[in-house]
């Protein structure tokens, strides 16, 4: 019973004691420490001969890795710590670098509370090869210019102190985008305007904000730095630096941030955008190709407003994904909600990122409505767009355009008007139809009136005696500007063709009997009735004696009444 009690505190303290174990001795953490000091020391003595620094260059180091720069009172890099030599006319440096490592790492250190203890040195030798040349160990660089001055100098190499570094991080592949689906490998890349080996002791680094992590390797000498990352469900935000290795603090520059997600097809499906455009003035059934320019009667649809068509118009319905999403292995297509069925037609679908198709319905009797919305497939699975982002269309059987007439005392008033529901609205607002009126027999058009939804009639007047025999049709259409000869249109509608108006005139005569008080009265139309009434009317007593809807006259017999005078008057409705 003894060894049961016991056998779980030996493994206790002896995990312990290989954690605290796992510390001692040179550690590749504290290894690569002083090689990086040694690397940033050799890149600085070729930019300067200023001794300080270059020491602070490698010290920079330590402080970048999050290593403290002091152990038990003492730097773990001193002055004396860091050696330049240089070779071939000052063009090859070697620094040597010896860094004070605490025996046992920080970490563990300032878990158990201690502030102090032994250090070991590790010393890291690193070569750097400058062209153009730095002088001599030792010797101090006065200038960065080619002028005249005095002093080993840089022969134009520049420095930190007089440079001025910019960064900017930007997707490189597999293209400009910021949204992905899970799973898909992104490459960005961080593009300094000068090579960081001017900037002594910084590297060019990329960092993830979201996760608090470095990526990829530090660039020390070049412009660029390129790493791939990946996700699933999330947002990263990312930021380049040109800054001490491992730390954001005093960097000497750093880009906008970069922020990238990666989501679900089935989110990818809810960021599809549906949306019909009316094509008029086509045959019935026959698809507008794609491209064309959409007619004067375009009206824009978009999640079931404004959305009423003409019958059998053509309708092009587009599923469109935002430009900012990368969406390669995928396909894209518009279906029929209402029915079922896919759509098919010019291009469709026409690349990952588009899709659409032509259709065109035949209403009959009362109103036709359809939903249309998109479908995404991925990797063999078909995702579809929820209802809120599809669009509705409805084709309307019941538009009409009348023709009335109305003659008040000679005066002949044309009034033509529009039965709606037509398109009432468009992307900018209220829209407005125009009506014409056409002398047929003079092959003459009249000024054009504008037609709303709240404003659907208009009238046109004329002296009787002027255009009588005349025949006259109106036409509804949406350009302002009439083209002499081009009306009527055939194919669908619109244009709407009223009905036909003629401007009569009519006489009336009476012939007396001379055996009787019996009077003859005749009305004469001076065009054949075509659709209209002619009567007589005894305007003593308000009744019609006689009608016709034929021929060119009207005859009735009455009765004169002796003292007794009676009117009588000849009308054409």
């Amino acid at each position: 019973m003894e060894d049961l009690l016991t056998w779980p505190l030996i493994l206790l303290l002896s995990g312990t004691l290989l954690g605290v174990g796992g510390y001692f001795g040179v550690r590749m953490d504290e290894e690569h420490i002083a090689q990086m000091a040694a690397q940033n020391a050799a890149r600085t003595a070729a930019v300067t001969n200023d001794q300080q620094t270059i020491v602070q260059a490698a010290q920079a180091t330590v402080t970048g890795s999050g290593a403290p720069a002091t152990w038990n009172g003492q730097p773990a890099i001193s002055p004396s710590d860091v050696q330049i030599q240089t070779e071939d006319n000052g063009q090859l440096i070697t620094a040597q670098v010896t860094y004070h490592a605490p025996v046992v790492f920080p970490q563990l250190m300032r878990w158990l509370g201690v502030s102090s203890g032994w250090t070991q040195p590790i010393t890291a030798t690193a070569t750097y090869y400058n062209e153009l040349g730095n002088g001599s160990p030792g010797a101090v660089s006065l200038s960065n210019s080619t002028n005249n001055g005095t002093g080993n100098g840089t022969s134009g190499l520049a420095s930190p102190q007089n440079t001025s570094f910019s960064v900017s991080l930007a997707v490189t592949g597999p293209a400009s985008a910021t949204t992905f689906l899970n799973g898909q490998s992104v490459q960005i890349t961080a593009t300094a305007n000068h090579d960081v080996s001017m900037a002594p002791g910084d590297a060019l680094q990329i960092y993830d904000q979201s996760t608090g992590q470095w990526l990829g390797m530090p660039t020390f000498s070049g412009t660029s730095d390129t790493v791939t990352v990946s996700g699933n469900n999330e947002s990263d935000t990312f930021v380049a630096y040109i800054a001490p290795w491992g730390t954001t603090s005093g960097a000497v520059a750093q880009s906008a941030p970069l922020t990238l997600q990666w989501i679900s097809p089935s989110q990818l499906a809810s960021m599809i955008q549906v949306s019909a455009t009316a094509y008029p003035g086509t045959a019935p059934g026959v698809a507008t190709p794609q491209g064309a320019p959409a007619g004067s009667w375009t009206a824009q649809t978009q999640n079931g407003t404004n959305n009423q068509v003409w019958n059998n118009e053509s309708v092009e319905i587009t599923a469109s994904l935002p430009s900012s999403v990368y969406t390669a292995g995928g396909s894209l297509s518009v279906f029929n909600a209402s029915t079922g069925q896919p759509l098919t037609g010019p291009g469709s679908p026409t690349d990952t990122n588009q899709a659409y198709a032509m259709v065109s319905q035949q209403a009959s009797g009362s109103p036709l409505t359809q939903t249309f919305g998109a479908q995404w497939t991925w990797n063999g699975q078909t995702y579809t767009t929820p209802s809120s982002n599809d669009v509705q269309v409805i084709w309307e059987p019941n538009n009409s355009f009348q023709l009335g007439l109305a003659n008040n005392g000679g005066t002949i008033t044309l009034t033509a008007t529009a039965t709606f529901p037509l398109q009432g609205q468009n992307a900018n607002g209220g829209y407005t139809y125009y009506a014409y009126l056409y002398n047929q027999s003079l092959m003459q058009w009249y000024q054009p009136q504008g037609i709303t939804t709240t404003s659907n009639q208009v009238s046109w007047s004329f002296s009787q005696s002027q255009y009588a025999g005349d025949y006259f049709v109106a036409y509804l259409e949406s350009s302002s500007t009439p083209v002499l000869g081009s009306y009527p249109q055939s194919g669908a509608q619109p244009p709407l063709e009223s009905n036909q108006q003629a401007i009569y005139t009519v006489t009336l005569t009476a012939q007396g009997d001379s055996t009787d008080n019996n009077v003859t009265l005749t009305a004469t139309s001076n065009l054949p009735l075509n659709g209209h009434t002619m009567s007589i009317v005894n305007l003593t007593t308000g009744q019609v004696i006689a009608s016709t809807t034929q021929g060119t006259t009207l005859t009735t017999t009455v009765q004169a009444t002796p003292q007794q005078t009676t009117q009588y008057q000849a009308q054409i409705n």
